[in-house]
């Protein structure tokens, strides 16, 4: 509410806008959660940002967004949507690369307090995948929130980082896609404290 996005045409955004308003409903609630129980650092990475759909949304409830995505036209379009909202702008940076590359290269290094960031991850289809968890891991953000359309690569992700020390604490599934087969599922995740 209260945000507009460009999205070109070669650029990705949810076709159905009532649930992705849902979803983005469930995330500032369970992100509200946290925040009042004193739980959530001042940090977001938004991962596979997209047009920026997270970074916008959320961008009220962080001290800063740091948005990634491969795509040159999404990043484009990020990057325009951030400059014309007054949530976003000055808070939110666009890198565009590779998920692994970026989020560990000399680019982002350990300037950011990743340990403490919460991190919503919205991959393509295909997941993170071995090198995107590799990549998540080695920030070690406190929180990471999935917002997935598959729910074999979900489960492979969220597996591999419960395997990482992650513990799955909510779960949600939006029925994104009316009278199919396919759903878009939402999942949070805590890093264990040390020694648990």
């Amino acid at each position: 509410a209260g945000h507009s996005f460009r999205v070109s045409s070669r650029a990705f955004f949810q076709g159905n806008l009532a649930v992705t308003g849902e979803a983005v409903g469930v995330v500032r609630a369970w992100l509200g959660e946290l925040q009042a129980a004193g739980q959530l650092g001042s940090m977001l990475g938004d991962l596979f940002c997209g047009v920026g759909l997270f970074s916008l949304t959320l961008a009220d409830m962080f001290e800063q967004v740091i948005a990634i995505d491969t795509d040159p036209y999404a990043c484009r379009d990020a990057k325009n949507n951030v400059g014309r909202d007054q949530a976003a702008k000055g808070k939110v940076t666009v890198h565009k690369g590779p998920l692994a590359n970026v989020l560990v290269g000399d680019d982002l290094g350990e300037q950011f307090a990743w340990r403490d960031a919460c991190c919503v991850v919205d991959p393509p289809r295909t997941g993170l995948g071995k090198d995107g968890v590799k990549a998540l891991l080695t920030r070690g953000p406190r929180h990471i929130l999935f917002m997935s359309c598959d729910p074999a690569t979900l489960a492979r992700d969220v597996a591999a980082c419960a395997d990482g020390g992650y513990t799955l604490t909510k779960l949600r599934v939006l029925d994104m896609f009316p009278q199919t087969a396919h759903i878009e599922t939402l999942a949070l995740l805590e890093r264990a404290a040390p020694g648990e």
